[in-house]
Order: structure tokens, then C-alpha cells, then sequence
């Protein structure tokens, strides 16, 4: 095959998204899920929301999902998982999305921190903050961006400094979600420094106890009028030796990792779904055919195509280039489907349309030009594909 770049030949990276036939497990596990949200619905446990794995904040809703073992699903039961496979996770998270369930709480802990101190924390570690997470009562924040490196993540100037006893950290974090209340924050920090043109040695990543002094964790107030975003300034912060995660220098692979599990779940192509579920009764006779067929085969696509790294991720493999693609096709499909609704909305009488659904659109509008940020820009995103591809 041949492009203007030249030609792509056997070398050429393969992008794989294998498929399985969900079990009649996944399926029964799917049913308790839906009959949970519909009584937790109907009894005022939650009203759905956009962007609900972000603005969706609710400690208790996390509890109850703790109770019903939803979180950590795939963790080792000695650390308050239930040791079982990364699709029956994909099935809970798939649910609550569709739902806009108020899971922003514990989301970021359950989809990768977890997994990172399960992997890399020493076992005090784990036993002591996995089975809280687990529970849903115990949260996280990622700390990787900075003021002057955002997508350009290795350009960060947070320092880790050893010490007799351990470390001492240096820097600011910024559009730290949740960090406000989040017990933990795994932090990204330069521990040595640059080799020539490679910026990607000499970085590390630290288990940081937020309550720990020099921490001050500033809310960042969105267009909406909300709080997630957060920055988090360290001011000479004294860490235990064990605080680091992994091995020293190691910090940009273990990111690389992490990023996979965050940027592959279908929370990259139904955070405006629920958009579509209250909206379609009036709007059914409004979409041309061939848009509802698009987003519907737009909408199937994604969803093998993220269960697929799913799968591979429950096989031991890494597919971090697939949940790239999954990432950045899936904002792309997220502000698709909202202006297909909010076109059929705008030539409809006010007389209508359900006011929930309007105050429902005007909030998704203001969150939605965040959902092709978090978790790496387009740019980046198609940079990464192409240089897998061997065109860049």
C-alpha cells in the first residue's frame, strides 16, 4: 500500500481489536446493573447527568456501588477485588455511563490508580488502600499535567530530590481532576535529569498522601460553574521512601500504561448518551434516517472496538495505540451526536421540547470542549497513530 509518505509495507503497525461474544454471565451481571439503576433512579438515589464520570460527584452512590462489589472488580480478592475479568468491569462501566450515573467520585481510583498501586505499591500499600477503594470510599487524582507541559507531558518540572529517609517534592500539578477530594494523588516527577534529546528518562512516578503538609490543592472553576479541575502546588513535601511507585526512572513507560487503562473505556464515546435517550421520544421523526444510521453505526463501532481493548487488556496485552484510536474517534463521535440533537432541538417549538432536556443541552455544551482534552488533545492523539502507522 502506498501513500505520499512512501510505502507501508509489512512493517507497518497492526491495530488489533479482537471481538467475543458477551457470556450469559456478562449478560446477568448486565440485568442486576440495570435493575440497580432503575430503583436507584426511581427511589431519588441519583439524577442522571452529562459528563457523569467527571461533574458526577456523589461519595454515597460510590458506597452503594462498593456494597454491590462494582469496584475493583478485577483486583485480587485479598485487596478487596473480586478477581474477575476486565469485561464483567466493562459491562458495570458501560451501564452506569448509559445511565449518567454520578460515579466521578471514585472513577479515576477504580479505572487506573488502582491498578497502578496494585501493580507497582508496596504490599502495605496495597492493603491498606486498595480495599478502601474498593468500598468506594477511598478516591484519587492523577498528577501529570503542569502550567508548561500539558499534552507535552516529559516537559514537566516537578522534582522528586532524594533523601536519607526518602524524597522531597517540588512542583505544581494542574487540571488534576478530582484532587480536591481525592485521598491520593499518583504524581509524575523528574528524579534525574534529561539525557541529551531524551526527555522521557529520569522520570518517576510517587504515591502522594494529599494530607501529608506543603500540599495545597486549588479548585479550578470550569464554564459550567463547577469544580473538578483542580491545580495542586507541592511545596517541599517530605515522602517516605516507599512513596515510590515502581522503580526510580521508570515513570514514563508505567504513564504510558496508565494512560491506556484512561483513555480506552467507553466513557471516551458515552459521556452525551444519555442526551440521546431523553431526547429521542421527541426527536425520532426529526433525524434524517441516514444521521440516526450513522450515529447507531458509529455507536456499535466503538463499543467493539473499545470492549476489544478491554479483552486484550484481560489478556495480559498492551494496547495502548487501540485506546488511543478509541479515545480520539470517540470525542469526535461524543460532539457528533450532540449537535445532531441539539440541531433537531433548535427547529422544534419551545412548546415542545421538555425543559429538563433544554437545561440538559445547554449544560453538555459547556463540558463538551473539555472531552477532546482529558486524557491527551486530537493532535497528540493522531500523532501517536501516525507514528505507529510509520508516517511521522
Amino acid at each position: 500500500m502506498t501513500n505520499k509518505y512512501g510505502v507501508l509495507g509489512a512493517g507497518m503497525r497492526q491495530f488489533h481489536f479482537p471481538t467475543e461474544a458477551e457470556s450469559a454471565e456478562e449478560q446477568a451481571l448486565r440485568s442486576r446493573v440495570r435493575a440497580f439503576l432503575k430503583r436507584e433512579r426511581g427511589s431519588g438515589g441519583f439524577v442522571p447527568g452529562p459528563d457523569c464520570w467527571v461533574s458526577g460527584v456523589s461519595p454515597e452512590f460510590s458506597r452503594k456501588l462498593g456494597q454491590q462489589g462494582w469496584i475493583g472488580m478485577t483486583w485480587p480478592k485479598a485487596y478487596g477485588g473480586h478477581d474477575l475479568p476486565a469485561l464483567h468491569r466493562f459491562v458495570v462501566t458501560e451501564e452506569l455511563l448509559v445511565a449518567g450515573a454520578p460515579v466521578a467520585a471514585h472513577w479515576i481510583a477504580d479505572r487506573q490508580s488502582g491498578s497502578q498501586i496494585l501493580k507497582y505499591g508496596a504490599e502495605a500499600q496495597k492493603l491498606a488502600i486498595l480495599p478502601r477503594i474498593a468500598a468506594g470510599e477511598c478516591y484519587t487524582s492523577v498528577g501529570m499535567s503542569e502550567p508548561q507541559a500539558g499534552s507535552d507531558l516529559a516537559a514537566i518540572q516537578t522534582r522528586a530530590t532524594r533523601t536519607p529517609g526518602g524524597w522531597v517534592l517540588q512542583g505544581r500539578k494542574i487540571w488534576s481532576t478530582g484532587a480536591h477530594i481525592a485521598s491520593y494523588m499518583i504524581v509524575l516527577a523528574r528524579t534525574s535529569p534529561v539525557e541529551g534529546k531524551n526527555r522521557h528518562v529520569g522520570l518517576s512516578q510517587f504515591l502522594v498522601d494529599l494530607s501529608l503538609p506543603g500540599i495545597d490543592v486549588s479548585g479550578i472553576r470550569d464554564l459550567a460553574g463547577s469544580v473538578h479541575f483542580n491545580e495542586v502546588v507541592f511545596d517541599g513535601v517530605e515522602l517516605p521512601a516507599d512513596a515510590l511507585l515502581g522503580h526510580e526512572g521508570d515513570g514514563w513507560a508505567q504513564c504510558m500504561g496508565e494512560l491506556a487503562m484512561e483513555r480506552s473505556g467507553p466513557e471516551r464515546f458515552l459521556t452525551t448518551f444519555i442526551m440521546l435517550e431523553m431526547a429521542l421520544e421527541v426527536i425520532r421523526d426529526r433525524l434524517a434516517p441516514v444521521v440516526l444510521g450513522d450515529l447507531i453505526a458509529r455507536l456499535v463501532t466503538l463499543r467493539t472496538m473499545s470492549r476489544g481493548v478491554a479483552l486484550r487488556l484481560q489478556n495480559g496485552e498492551d494496547p495502548g495505540t487501540e485506546a488511543v484510536i478509541v479515545k480520539q474517534l470517540g470525542n469526535a463521535f461524543e460532539k457528533q451526536l450532540f449537535h445532531a440533537i441539539r440541531n433537531a432541538i433548535a427547529v422544534m417549538p419551545e412548546t415542545e421540547v421538555p425543559p429538563g432536556l433544554l437545561s440538559f443541552r445547554d449544560e453538555t455544551q459547556l463540558r463538551l470542549p473539555s472531552h477532546s482534552l482529558r486524557g491527551g488533545t486530537t493532535e497528540i492523539l493522531r500523532g501517536v497513530i501516525a507514528r505507529q502507522l510509520g508516517v511521522r
